[in-house]
């Protein structure tokens, strides 16, 4: 029955990130290569956008867009076709106006200011509380400080740092 589950197939980062970051990035290869044999503009501007959609899609994608940019740059020298360089800031530029525009769109819409997230130190504090048979952040103290900093990861960091002082005590007077 679990192998004919389609569910745990679609809700995979595989299929969510993946094939459409490859697909992506095929596409923006593909487009490459057509400018190149083509010389037509449009080329470079479905370049564009196919690097975009894949670096918003796997943010790793940037290792690919540093590729493609350094080849482009190399064969934009031999042949002297400087609207490459225009295009090569445009496929760094564009994706993280695009992040940011995405990031206050959550802000606006959430509320809440975009943060580092709960920091490090808190694993470490999760790692040394009693939970008492309670699993899961919301059972962790640590977690709703966060939330009483108005998600500051730094004052969060510092509060945090105050209690697993105060564990260690505990943890040293008990031995």
């Amino acid at each position: 029955l679990g192998g004919i589950s389609m569910v745990p197939v679609f809700y995979s980062s595989w299929l969510y990130g993946e094939v459409p970051y490859v697909f992506f990035a095929l596409l923006a290869a593909w487009m490459l290569a057509a400018y190149v044999r083509k010389r037509k503009g449009r080329y470079l501007i479905f370049f564009v956008l196919a690097v975009t959609m894949a670096m918003l899609v796997r943010e790793n994608a940037l290792i690919l867009i540093t590729a493609f940019a350094l080849v482009a740059a190399v064969w934009a020298i031999g042949k002297k076709d400087w609207k490459i360089f225009a295009v090569i800031a445009l496929s760094f530029l564009l994706p993280i106006l695009c992040y940011q525009g995405i990031f206050k769109l959550y802000e606006q819409r959430s509320g809440i200011a975009h943060s580092d997230g709960i920091p490090s130190n808190d694993y470490v504090y999760i790692g040394l509380v009693e939970t008492e048979g309670r699993y899961g952040w919301d059972y962790y103290p640590s977690t709703q400080v966060y939330y009483d900093n108005d998600t500051d990861s730094e004052r969060t960091e510092a509060a945090v740092s105050v209690m697993l002082a105060e564990r260690w005590r505990e943890m040293s007077a008990d031995s």
